[in-house]
């Protein structure tokens, strides 16, 4: 950098030190005609805005300004300027203050040489560009960040959240200036561990979260690791999944829907219609007992294939649609387990929280549960080797919780392979809105609890 053209304004009222100077800055190739000396801030003030200098030398102490204000002053009136502070022996703390607030050097008086002098210009106005350069490359960072219709947090690795955007805080319902942990839209430690390391390894992953209202939110969660106000954090980008996860679950039940309406009219049809007919064909054959022994072999015959046919129909007919439900789902299921107790030698019991209320049980998925629970007991019956099985119906927060547990022998549950019992009852459940968790422990036997919302 050469120092010829360089336009120096000096702000000093000392006139002898202002002539000095001005003669040390034309030896270093500075044109004089490009050297302008002002006394007081109010001749600056004067000054045309669209005139501006490449580098200021500030006395801080002048007729109209005292201290660090003169400094503020000159950096608010020129801030794209780099500005030198020129400071006495007794002046040094207070020049050091200004270095604080954005002045790009200070020299004592009377203290420089040639080359420090010409340095402290030169690299001032280095480094005041680079600043400069760095201010809009953060401000077009910030715009990005402020702008983008993704929420994004900066999370550091102990997931304190640093900073979020504008569409991050109306997401959560956060006040930006005072920011949660980011585990605090988790209500599981294990959870707020995967989304941890999903973090830091940087994979995408899926997560049910909740907002500071209570809303439930369905996110995907990305992210990237960052330099960030020259620390280590994480940029993490969230995409909102809720609306979409609804709109699957809503299209999920209006099938679920059909498909249990088909399923009780086919119940009807077989039961009204074809059974019907078995039945009519069944006393038919009644009459043709005695013609002769060749032919009642063959009418005995084709009694047992209508008696068989008229038992196939009627348990398809009870399948399709348990008529137990009829009366309700803890009605249907103590049929179903006297059912079952009498041929598995296993005692079963339903226990219903007092305090859950008769107009939320009506809100239940009554056949979905059935059917959920009907799995896991015939699960239970081949595999466990249980003596007794526990259902129990209670309220939690806005859920009705259904929990069914067997004393069996249990198992480690990772090393069990979901099977198409499970997968069935993971799609009934998410086809209603419920979310089921099947846990077991060896020795400690296997346990299912299912979630269904209140008010869903």
């Amino acid at each position: 950098m050469t120092n010829e053209g360089l336009k120096i304004w000096l702000i000093e009222d000392n006139e002898g030190y202002a002539f000095l100077l001005q003669e040390f800055l034309v030896t270093l190739g500075f044109s004089s005609k490009d050297i302008f000396v002002f006394p007081s801030l109010h001749e600056v003030r004067e000054i045309p805005a669209e005139f501006t200098p490449d580098v200021i030398l500030l006395d801080l102490f002048l007729t109209d300004s005292f201290g660090i204000e003169t400094f503020r002053t000159m950096n608010t009136l020129y801030s794209n300027v780099p500005i030198i502070v020129m400071s006495g022996l007794s002046d040094t703390e207070i020049a050091l203050e200004t270095l604080k607030e954005g002045a790009q050097d200070y020299l004592v008086k009377g203290e420089y040489s040639t080359e420090m002098m010409e340095k402290s210009i030169q690299y001032s106005i280095e480094r005041k560009r680079n600043v400069d350069e760095i201010t809009l490359s953060e401000q077009k960072y910030r715009s990005l960040f402020q702008t983008s219709p993704l929420p994004v947090f900066i999370i550091r690795k102990d997931l304190e959240i640093l900073d979020a955007n504008t569409a991050a805080v109306a997401l959560y319902g956060l006040h930006s200036e005072k920011l949660p942990n980011y585990a605090d839209f988790f209500s599981d430690a294990d959870v707020v561990e995967r989304a941890k390391d999903a973090i830091i390894h940087q994979v995408s992953k899926q997560f049910r979260q909740h907002a500071s209202d209570g809303r439930e939110l369905f996110v995907e969660q990305i992210s990237k690791l960052a330099d960030y106000k020259n620390e280590e954090a994480y940029i993490v980008i969230i995409k909102d999944e809720t609306e979409k996860r609804y709109f699957e679950q809503e299209k999920m039940r209006l099938i679920h829907e059909t498909q249990e309406d088909e399923r009780a009219r086919f119940s009807r049809e077989l039961h009204d219609g074809l059974a019907q007919y078995l039945v009519a064909v069944n006393l038919y054959l009644e009459q043709l007992n005695g013609i002769s022994e060749e032919k009642d072999a063959v009418v005995g015959g084709i009694r047992d294939l209508v008696k068989t046919s008229l038992d196939m129909a009627r348990t398809m007919s009870y399948n399709l649609s348990p008529p137990e439900l009829e009366k309700g789902l803890i009605s249907g299921l103590e049929a179903f387990f006297q059912r079952l107790a009498r041929i598995a030698k296993i005692d079963f019991s339903i226990v219903r929280d007092p305090e859950l209320e008769d107009k939320h049980m009506i809100e239940l998925d009554e056949y979905a549960i059935y059917r959920i629970i009907q799995e896991f007991v015939n699960n239970s019956i081949k595999h466990s080797g249980c003596s007794s099985i526990e259902t129990t119906f209670y309220p939690e927060e806005n859920n009705i919780v259904i929990e069914i547990r067997d004393n069996g022998v249990g198992f480690e549950i990772d090393e069990v392979y979901k099977g198409l019992g499970l997968k069935n009852m993971e799609q009934r459940a998410q086809a209603s809105g419920m979310t089921v968790d099947l846990q077991s422990r060896p020795g400690k036997g296997t346990w299912l609890t299912i979630t269904s919302p209140i008010n869903k």
